[in-house]
């Protein structure tokens, strides 16, 4: 299971984890007795594997049974490494329209939230995992980020552990609570992280880039949001004579970074970012 789920593309291996799914489903719907036999470690590869093909309805079903089981173990979560628990919440992330994985989530951000003294024991793809995770129910997992928040600010000189996508989960989580200051602190010390990188962003992807500059948006009165945010607009601009990559973004990509660029309508590579997005946008109805 654990293996066929690092080849995600390959037909074959799809087809065994939706057969593998659809066994899961069947078992779990017989009362999840059968669950009860599986460790946590199991538990969380299989979520891990089925979420990697979430339009499939059996990927979806056997993983909801599993979050039933969860539910279940809800007074022994302790069993569960800082891994499976993210692994789980990762997962369970991809279905937020079902009830049982919600109940699963908050339960997992009750025991996240007892941990909070040892929230360094998570990796940092961990950390960006929960928050992700998390930030599909903002209202019923707002103690757990915010000690994530916590975490994340006192790693502020070690953000380097963090991929560009684990930052951008999570500065794109934590804006969902622009209300708690611990919330804005961890996302400055991700601002400061940025600026540090600013002669990597070319290595961000259009989504993640969005998502910081949407994410730092939602602070504009600190200096630190709007110094990553003009170093990601100084990007945009390096590509500008590069057509082929500005057409890579998404309306909903080009929407975010005008917007975002927009709070800070004083610096000159917002204007004319902005300015580049807009030929970018007339080109596309020129081909309409």
């Amino acid at each position: 299971m654990n293996g066929f789920s690092k080849w995600p593309d390959e037909t074959g291996c799809g087809d065994a984890i939706v057969a593998i799914a659809g066994e899961v489903r069947h078992r779990a719907g017989r009362g999840n007795v059968w669950l009860s036999d599986f460790d946590p470690q199991h538990l969380a590869n299989l979520v891990n594997g089925f979420s990697k093909w979430p339009q499939e309805e059996n990927s979806g079903q056997a993983t909801v049974g599993i979050a039933s089981e969860v539910l279940r173990r809800a007074e022994r979560l302790s069993d569960f490494t800082s891994q499976h628990l993210a692994n789980l919440v990762n997962g369970f992330s991809k279905w937020p329209q079902e009830e049982n994985l919600r109940q699963g989530i908050v339960v997992i951000a009750g025991e996240v939230l007892r941990r909070a003294n040892q929230l360094s024991d998570f990796t940092s793809q961990g950390l960006a995992h929960l928050v992700n995770g998390f930030s599909k129910w903002p209202e019923d997992c707002r103690g757990a980020i915010v000690a994530i928040a916590g975490a994340v600010r006192r790693r502020a000189d070690r953000l380097s552990g963090f991929d560009p996508q684990g930052l951008a989960n999570l500065v794109n989580g934590f804006s969902k609570w622009p209300d708690e200051t611990g919330c804005g602190d961890a996302i400055v010390a991700i601002a400061g992280e940025v600026c540090r990188r600013a002669d990597q962003l070319s290595g961000f992807d259009p989504q993640a880039l969005a998502n910081l500059v949407n994410g730092f948006s939602k602070w504009p009165d600190e200096t630190g949001c709007g110094d990553a945010t003009v170093a990601i607009a100084g990007q945009i601009l390096r590509w500008a004579g590069h057509a082929e990559r500005l057409s890579d973004f998404g309306p909903q990509v080009l929407a975010n970074l005008v917007n975002g660029f927009s709070k800070w309508p004083q610096e000159e590579n917002s204007r004319q970012a902005t300015v580049v997005i807009a030929g970018e946008v007339l080109r596309r109805a020129e081909r309409l």
